[in-house]
């Protein structure tokens, strides 16, 4: 079943059965409080459900991009993701880098 909402703001209970998993690519960082979407996604996963994501990484200028005075997408850290879904109960996360690309997966 595919469920459609925002971000942020999920839909609540079809995390609850079934095998559930959550997939985003190259779009996260577009999301106003990425934080607060993967808080959400982690809600709705049942236990065992899985996550991957893809950004964009601006690697170690991260910090650096994000004091530039322009807006638009959010300028992940190396670890940054990683260290959110942790922080969130994922298990079993792992990072991996090719060039400005990052992959990131965890298990709920």
């Amino acid at each position: 079943m595919l469920t459609c909402g925002d971000a942020p703001r999920t839909p609540s209970g079809y995390g609850a059965s079934g095998d559930c998993q959550g997939a985003l690519s190259a779009v996260l960082q577009l999301i106003p409080d990425p934080k607060a979407a993967l808080t959400e996604m982690g809600r709705v996963l049942r236990p065992g459900g899985r996550l991957a994501v893809m950004v964009p990484t601006a690697g170690p200028a991260a910090r650096l991009w994000r004091n530039l005075p322009i807006a638009g997408a959010h300028a992940f850290g190396e670890d940054e993701l990683g260290d959110i879904l942790e922080d969130h109960g994922f298990t079993r996360v792992r990072i991996t880098n090719f060039g400005s690309i990052q992959w990131v997966r965890g298990k709920r």
